[in-house]
């Protein structure tokens, strides 16, 4: 039997930073006080190979994996920049919308806009961007899973909701719009 650290009961408790061993969460808080211990295994502390067993191999994959992310290709940005979200108390899913005015050459982002929003009440809140008004944008909406050299678009309505337009189509991080004429699209009918 182990003697816990901070009152000799039986420990069952081994602290991953240091490796004392207690019996109880009351015992772990004395022992982090008296210690300043955090409780926090070093992950790069040299570990002998008779040490080593199966938590110590999924922590090293853990931290790898975790170097691993910030080391992220720039192309990879759009996962960490998404911040569309779920809001279950109002049930409305909130989208990171992304347009792209191609021929001004500008991409306004909106972090969260409602899926009950239509594109126009949206576009018209940037009614700067259009010399010709909203009503002479056409909202395009690029298919996925597309060769590069062969990108196709779906229009969508200017008065329809987000959620109706999007309800029928692959999306995945961002929505991403342009005006008539900016990519030469290829309209999916």
């Amino acid at each position: 039997m182990t003697a816990c650290h901070a009152c000799s009961s039986e420990a069952k408790y081994r602290c991953p930073g240091c490796g004392t061993q207690s019996c109880s969460l009351a015992c772990v808080k004395k022992h982090k006080e008296a210690t300043q211990c955090s409780g926090k295994r070093d992950v790069t502390a040299f570990r002998a190979i008779g040490e080593f067993d199966d938590a110590s191999v999924v922590s090293d994959y853990h931290f790898l994996e975790a170097g691993l992310r910030s080391l992220l290709p720039a192309g990879m940005q759009r996962a960490r920049e998404n911040s569309s979200s779920y809001d279950a108390r109002r049930k409305l899913l909130r989208w990171r919308v992304e347009l792209r005015f191609g021929r001004a050459g500008i991409t306004h982002v909106e972090a969260a806009v409602g899926d009950r929003t239509s594109l126009r009440a949206l576009l018209e809140a940037l009614r700067s961007y259009s010399r010709e008004g909203v009503g002479a944008l056409r909202v395009l909406l690029p298919l996925q899973q597309r060769p590069a050299n062969d990108p196709r678009f779906v229009l969508l309505p200017l008065d329809a909701s987000l959620g109706e337009s999007l309800r029928s189509h692959v999306v995945t991080c961002a929505v991403d719009g342009c005006t008539e004429g900016s990519t030469n699209p290829r309209l999916n009918t």
